[in-house]
């Protein structure tokens, strides 16, 4: 009986490694496209959806100048506070957003410092919903295309 499980097991991992491998294509593509995706919007319209989805993370913009956002540090109650950075980058046809997830030690010291990429993606749908709609389907149609393609 044991043979016959680790035969079945075999058999199945072709399948599971074709189906991670596809989800790791679709992740790549996405955040590829995140990292440079350049908004069309007007830059009022990207900072009053920034605004808003960090309220919506208890978060108010503290300071802002023409290239930078930085919100209020909200303490996590473990003598830690994370504040967000919103970089607004010019480019040729528009502007690239970077949201950072600063997190600081009671004293000031950053711990760490990094892009948030779920609220970057999260920006891109809600100012640009058309354009991340066709981003999501093309990486869907490549991890799709990649699962029938190892399934022949």
């Amino acid at each position: 009986m044991p043979f016959i499980r680790l035969i079945a097991l075999f058999a199945v991992l072709p399948v599971l490694a074709a189906c991670e491998s596809s989800e790791v294509a679709r992740y790549n593509i996405l955040n590829d496209e995140r990292d440079m995706f350049v908004y069309h919007a007007p830059r009022e319209r990207i900072i009053a959806e920034v605004t808003q989805l960090l309220a919506e993370r208890g978060h108010t913009i503290a300071e802002a100048n023409a290239m930078t956002l930085t919100s209020n540090a909200v303490p996590d109650g473990r003598g830690l506070s994370t504040k967000y950075v919103v970089r607004l980058i010019p480019a040729s046809s528009g502007m690239l957003v970077h949201i950072m997830d600063v997190l600081s030690e009671s004293d000031g010291h950053v711990t760490s410092d990094r892009r948030h990429d779920e609220l970057e993606w999260e920006l891109i749908q809600r100012v640009e919903p058309d354009r991340a709609i066709k981003i999501a389907e093309h990486a869907n149609d490549v991890r799709d295309d990649l699962r029938g393609h190892n399934h022949r």
